[in-house]
């Protein structure tokens, strides 16, 4: 019986959501739904950082003044107290005395009130040992008679480390509202949302609805908002739906678990058919002909990429030239990762690296990486 409401429910749904996108790429010209201009940015967690400071500085310019912050303050629900624009400073990366630095610090001069935002944009990324308490207590001193509120800002699925807080200890220093929890589905992209419709000039509402929709991809995984309206109108529309969609949604993490078992499965296929080392946890492939250096695979910022990784024994960052020329698509490089290619990005929202699993075309990527690097004449053995 399930069996067959879940293809019926697939069935006429696709058919909702087809709809849309021919009547999408039928105008696009008029339309180009599909463009971003935050597509162009390297996106991640400093820079959706420095655009939420950005907005909440009433100095900047934007020039909608604290048109945003007010806004902020009330969906929030905190008092932030402030005489004049040119008393609010708000700041990226704000350092604290335990050399930590804070992703978004907030203060008023006049008043000695501030908030701090601790931003997280992927479930993925862990909380460090006591960074939390330690947020807590550089605000405290910041302000006057613990008035300051930490937001922690994370998606939905995110929670905050017991490592990172302590409760036990938030509740002996502090009121219950020096520390908030906040999601980007729940209250960043509807606040981002307002942002854009409370807005007077038409670029920066252009941004801002941008910087929406960019937020609505990687954690809903639509780039059209039509889309998304379509799946919630067809789940809302009889209890049967809505019951389908939560078996669905309720076997989403499992069916996840698994996929990624099956990933680390193909990984060692790749290990035991090439005949080379694979160490686990992170994945790191061992070449006879690399030496000092691994081909790797790696889950972080919310993505999956694979490359040439090195190891310790390679104190500085070094162009690897010769065996860029071996690959005939794009490369990216980073301190650690001399090569790298991005396999897939979003992948908590987006199915298709979920379905490159179920299909084996991650595991070809990868395998012909290696065999590219094994056929090929160079060596890095002396570097």
């Amino acid at each position: 019986m399930i069996t067959e409401q879940l293809k019926s429910f697939f069935s006429i749904l696709n058919t909702k959501v087809d709809f849309v996108n021919n009547v999408k790429k039928e105008y696009s010209k008029f339309l180009a739904s599909d463009f971003n201009s935050l597509d162009f940015l390297k996106f991640g967690e400093n820079k959706a950082s420095e655009i939420i400071a950005f907005f909440l500085d009433p100095n900047e310019s934007h020039g909608q003044g604290d048109l945003y912050l007010n806004l902020f303050l009330v969906e929030l629900g905190i008092d932030f107290r402030y005489d004049k624009f040119t008393d609010v400073i708000s700041v990226v990366e704000k350092n604290t005395d335990d050399r930590r630095r804070i992703d978004i610090f907030v203060k008023s001069k006049s008043h000695k009130t501030l908030f701090g935002i601790e931003n997280k944009i992927y479930v993925s990324t862990a909380d460090q040992l006591n960074q939390i308490n330690d947020y807590l207590e550089f605000l405290d001193k910041q302000a006057i008679d613990h008035d300051f509120t930490l937001f922690y800002l994370a998606p939905r699925g995110k929670t905050v480390s017991t490592l990172s807080f302590n409760e036990d200890l938030l509740n002996q220093k502090y009121s219950a509202d020096c520390l908030k929890f906040i999601t980007y589905e729940d209250d960043m992209i509807p606040l981002i949302h307002e942002f854009g419709l409370r807005t007077e000039n038409n670029r920066v509402q252009a941004f801002l609805f941008d910087f929406e929709r960019k937020l609505q991809k990687l954690y809903m995984g639509n780039s059209e908002i039509n889309e998304t309206q379509i799946v919630r109108d067809f789940i809302c529309e009889s209890s049967a739906n809505l019951e389908t969609s939560f078996a669905i949604t309720n076997n989403i993490g499992a069916v996840k678990s698994e996929l990624l078992r099956n990933f680390d499965q193909q990984m060692k296929e790749i290990s035991a058919e090439l005949n080379i080392q694979l160490d686990a946890d992170p994945y790191r492939f061992t070449l006879e002909k690399l030496k000092n250096f691994k081909v790797g695979v790696s889950f972080e910022d919310g993505g999956v990429f694979y490359g040439i990784v090195r190891t310790a024994q390679v104190l500085e960052k070094k162009r690897l030239l010769e065996i860029e020329m071996l690959f005939l698509y794009n490369l990216e490089s980073s301190k650690w990762w001399p090569i790298y290619i991005w396999g897939f990005k979003d992948i908590e929202s987006n199915f298709s690296f979920w379905q490159a699993i179920i299909d084996g075309s991650i595991k070809k990527q990868i395998k012909e990486f290696i065999l590219v690097l094994l056929n090929s004449s160079y060596s890095l053995k002396e570097v």
